[in-house]
């Protein structure tokens, strides 16, 4: 259903998808704003400062490195200090997370952010506990991609591969 609203032109758009169909973004709603940028032209973006970061995924923030990306452009965080910030959502370690909160909300202050607007960006980032990882995603989407074509094009090989794959195990070969 997804995939259908999404409209796949290309890999990214495949790599995209693959990100989109996660809880943090499926909970946020995040995909319909990913929909509506890419369709229709309109953008709902969260911040002056990100467009460049979110450009290539219709402004949202989709994978963990654009929250790194992010927390360096606006609040002047660390590699390190970024790459800090990721694991401690990825790894839902909340005794870090309202540490590197108020260091980030300080850090865009001291950029000439509004107060509101970074506890905004920052909620984002709580939301996107579950960001897939950029490299995955697209890794993913080769495969994705690479298997279509098979099916679609050489579609006896890939079924008779398939099966060949899975001759030792006859409990998989029902399924």
């Amino acid at each position: 259903e997804l995939a259908k609203r999404v409209v796949i032109e290309n890999q990214n758009d495949v790599s995209d998808l693959i990100a989109l169909d996660r809880p943090a973004i499926l909970d946020f709603g995040l995909e319909e704003i990913y929909i509506n940028n890419k369709h229709n032209g309109t953008s709902e973006k969260i911040h002056p400062l990100l467009d460049n970061i979110t450009k290539k995924t219709h402004f949202i923030l989709l994978f963990q490195e654009q929250v790194m990306k992010a927390s360096v452009v606006m609040a002047n965080f660390t590699l390190p200090e970024a790459d800090t910030l990721r694991k401690a959502f990825a790894k839902k370690n909340t005794k870090d997370i309202p540490i590197l909160k108020v260091k980030f909300i300080n850090g865009c202050i001291q950029n000439n952010i509004i107060e509101e607007d970074a506890k905004k960006v920052f909620e984002l980032f709580e939301g996107a506990l579950y960001l897939f990882n950029a490299s995955h995603s697209c890794g993913y989407s080769i495969i994705a991609c690479q298997t279509l074509f098979l099916k679609t094009y050489y579609t006896l090989e890939y079924f008779i591969s398939c099966l060949n794959s899975e001759l030792g195990d006859f409990k998989k070969l029902l399924m």
